[in-house]
């Protein structure tokens, strides 16, 4: 078995939180989690992968940041980024099942238009063949 984990790059002072989630309430899990450190999540990953698809295999991990006078909204769904964000989503073809590749891409895409990564998502395209990644990208300056 083929085990995925989520590793997300926080900002200096952010803590790094984890939890087992499913793609509709990830952000809102995290969100009770950073609420009791008195802060709010800065940005979010979740990695599935089927056929097993189940919320034990679902891996939710985000950044808390300090509260904010303005924060950024969270996305109306995951295949679009909230209206304040940039969307660099993208799509492979022909690679290992690896949400690295992801997170690896929607840094490199985040950085080309000088901003940091916000929300992203990582899985598999194809219901019983794998065809590739589908990774959601969300760029906030």
């Amino acid at each position: 078995m083929q085990i995925v984990t989520a590793i997300i790059s926080c900002e200096p002072g952010e803590t790094n939180v984890t939890t087992p989630s499913d793609i509709n309430s990830c952000r809102m899990d995290l969100q009770t989690v950073c609420g009791r450190q008195g802060r709010v999540v800065s940005k979010l990953e979740l990695n599935s992968w089927p056929p097993n698809n189940t919320k034990q295999r679902r891996i939710c991990q985000g950044c808390c940041q300090v509260l904010l006078p303005c924060p950024v909204k969270p996305p109306v769904k995951w295949s679009q980024c909230a209206a304040t964000n940039m969307d660099k989503t993208f799509r492979t073809t022909g690679v290992k099942r690896d949400c690295h590749i992801c997170q690896d891409g929607c840094k490199k895409r985040c950085d080309a238009i000088g901003a940091r990564v916000g929300d992203q998502f990582c899985g598999f395209q194809g219901d019983t063949v794998f065809l590739g990644l589908a990774c959601t990208c969300c760029c906030w300056e």
